[in-house]
């Protein structure tokens, strides 16, 4: 989708420029006409000077496109800077790209050289124009019009491309300003991998952990910790089929969740409120007697409310799988934990346990401790653990709210931008317009 709006701005911009570039060579060569006229009677043929206008025009043009190469050239290392964490980088145009340019600088200069030759244009025109004298060697009222057209064309795209980006701008600030669901203030995110043989049995990963969070918890500056296996809009969750136990869900017709293993705690190292119920602990053991926190928006819709909600069971999978009841003891705020301009759907939060456990879980910890700190001390903690236990992905949770929400900003200001440009474009095309006309009022006078 982005790509696609850069290029359709980057089309409007180029037709923009086109269209000034061909406004303004209709004016030099209205300005020339005399002179390409008595060319003529001297023994010049029209293919010759058409030849001679295609010349100009083509190396005119291949100078802007060689002109435009050498910018992007130059400025590809400043633009790299500026491109945010996650997008791709190599800005540095390839040889496909220059060709298109050249080709596509031909291509407008062959329209333009098209253009010329339509009647009423210039060619066409040069014995009235030798007949006309000094004085009326000037563009026709159809050329004119056709100019002021093409520059109130240029104006109107101008326009529509700055209301565009406008219209991108304030999406992107009512994003920001849109509840996530969850506090990003002060926590950061710390990605926990357990691999080799000795973590292949999973209750030494719940052994791991566990120590892990015992230790982590009694760390000097630490107000909340908790693990899970995908952070928010980290796009990491589950997707699980589930059916509300003591309802009739017809095969196939299963709703589904984003399903996230968890540590208790969890919901307030990340800043869920909790709106009904109670939070997960050592009571909800896997499977025999295990409990589930779900969203807000899970529990409205299949039972009512929050409130409601609570000591009802789901089951995950299928209407014949056979899995075990889970028992809802707790309900949490919505989150938006896909996409920042996604709503919130339906999620089952269950406590990890030695079948629900993952080798990689990521560390929440609420701290206004400085990152580098923290992270130092939690690696000191892993290393006591186990030196072959690894962190890695070390962010910070504000960073990743900004970005979700960086392409939406990315896009909008390469909007304005070639809005900018379009509009710079526009001007010099209503100069040159006027200019015309401040000629033809002097020759006339």
């Amino acid at each position: 989708r982005l790509l696609w709006i850069l290029f359709i701005a980057s089309v409007l911009v180029l037709l923009v420029g086109a269209a000034n570039i061909a406004a303004l060579g209709a004016v030099r060569l209205s300005a020339r006409e005399r002179d390409i006229a008595i060319r003529v009677v001297h023994g010049a043929g029209r293919a010759a000077i058409a030849r001679r206008l295609l010349a100009e025009l083509l190396l005119i043009s291949l100078f802007g496109a060689a002109a435009a190469v050498y910018l992007v050239l130059l400025l590809a290392p400043l633009a790299e800077q500026l491109i945010p964490p996650g997008f791709p980088r190599g800005l540095v145009p390839a040889w496909q790209t220059v060709l298109t340019t050249l080709l596509v600088t031909v291509f407008c200069a062959l329209i333009l050289f098209a253009a010329l030759l339509q009647p009423g244009s210039t060619l066409p025109r040069l014995a009235q124009a030798l007949a006309a004298g000094g004085a009326r060697s000037t563009s026709s009222r159809k050329q004119h019009r056709i100019r002021a057209a093409a520059v109130i064309g240029q104006v109107a795209v101008a326009v529509t491309l700055l209301a565009g980006g406008g219209a991108l701008l304030r999406s992107y600030v009512q994003l920001l300003r849109m509840p996530i669901g969850f506090d990003a203030e002060n926590a950061t995110l710390i990605s926990v991998s357990a691999r080799g043989d000795r973590y292949a049995d999973p209750a030494r990963l719940v052994q791991l952990y566990d120590a892990l969070l015992r230790r982590t918890r009694s760390l000097p500056g630490v107000e909340a910790i908790g693990l899970t296996h995908a952070a928010p809009l980290t796009d990491g969750g589950v997707s699980w089929t589930f059916v509300p136990v003591g309802t009739t869900v017809a095969a196939g017709q299963e709703p589904a969740a984003i399903t996230y293993t968890v540590s208790e705690g969890f919901e307030r190292a990340l800043g869920i409120g909790l709106l009904a119920g109670r939070t997960l602990d050592a009571r909800d053991t896997f499977p025999s007697a295990e409990g589930v926190l779900v969203s807000e928006s899970l529990a409205r819709r299949h039972f009512g409310s929050a409130a409601a909600a609570i000591g009802e069971r789901v089951s995950l999978g299928s209407v014949d799988s056979g899995n075990p009841a889970m028992t809802i003891v707790g309900v949490l705020r919505d989150v938006r934990d896909v996409a920042v301009d996604r709503a919130p759907g339906a999620v089952i939060y269950r406590r990890y346990a030695a079948a629900t456990m993952m080798r990689e879980m990521t560390l929440v910890l609420r701290s206004q401790t400085e990152t580098a700190v923290l992270v130092s001390r939690v690696n000191s903690i892993l290393r006591e653990l186990d030196p072959e236990v690894a962190s890695f992905d070390v962010m910070r949770l504000n960073d990743v709210v900004t970005a979700a929400v960086t392409r939406e900003r990315l896009t909008a200001s390469l909007i304005i931008g070639f809005s900018a440009i379009a509009l710079l474009l526009s001007i010099l095309g209503v100069a040159g317009l006027f200019g015309d006309v401040a000629l033809r009022k002097r020759k006339a006078e």
